[in-house]
């Protein structure tokens, strides 16, 4: 009948969902093995994973593994009310993001402005950033406040020193942090390099995951 057809169809999708999304949250071979980029608190993945429903920039071979955070309270929310208006609604709002690695930085932009909550800044997507060195890659951190980050070119950072605090510059629908890796270390690879995966405390973030500032692997 039409109606034991179209159960066998549904059962068929969610399997293959299931399948897809599961073999989009498992890591398979290296990827460069990052400190959570903030000292305390509990973070949220806002994008991750390697699967488009999982990840909306999965479909961009430089972005593959490209991963957003931003902050939850005890109560799991990330931000007062709904849809607030004011950037400092957000629990992540001006949180102080550090080094994820030993790293030697490449590039900095710093002084785009912090965008109000109903704009996008298309023309620099990844807003104020700082482009590290590490292990034989680029790593870019983006969406910085204004005038925030604490680094130049030619610096070299420990792990755990403060770069800058977590804004709403660029391409971005609210304050989070952005984190993507390329392979290769000329300037422009972070552009159109190939995508490396990353792991945080030992973990490979995917959509929808919480975890712990602090947290070892």
């Amino acid at each position: 009948s039409v109606l034991f057809t179209l159960k066998i169809f549904i059962v068929f999708l969610a399997g293959m969902i299931d399948y897809l999304l599961f073999k989009g949250s498992v890591l398979e071979g290296p990827a460069l093995e990052l400190s959570l980029p903030f000292n305390t608190g509990t973070y949220f993945t806002a994008q991750g994973g390697d699967f488009p429903l999982l990840n909306f920039h999965n479909s961009n071979p430089t972005q593959r593994y490209s991963t957003e955070i931003t902050r939850v309270n005890s109560l799991g929310f990330r931000a007062a009310g709904l849809l607030p208006s004011d950037p400092d609604s957000y629990i992540i709002w001006h949180d102080t993001v550090v080094a994820p690695c030993n790293a030697k930085v490449i590039a900095v932009t710093a002084n785009l402005p912090d965008m109000p909550l109903d704009s996008l800044d298309e023309d620099n997507p990844d807003g104020n950033n700082i482009v590290l060195e590490y292990s034989g890659c680029l790593i870019m951190l983006a969406h910085l406040a204004t005038g925030t980050i604490k680094a130049k070119p030619g610096d070299t950072l420990k792990t755990g020193q403060v770069i800058g605090l977590v804004g709403k510059s660029g391409n971005s629908s609210e304050p989070l942090l952005g984190i993507h890796a390329v392979q290769g270390t000329a300037p422009d690879n972070i552009l159109r390099g190939e995508g490396v995966p990353m792991r945080f405390n030992g973990k490979f973030l995917i959509r929808n995951e919480a975890i712990e500032a602090g947290q070892k692997p």
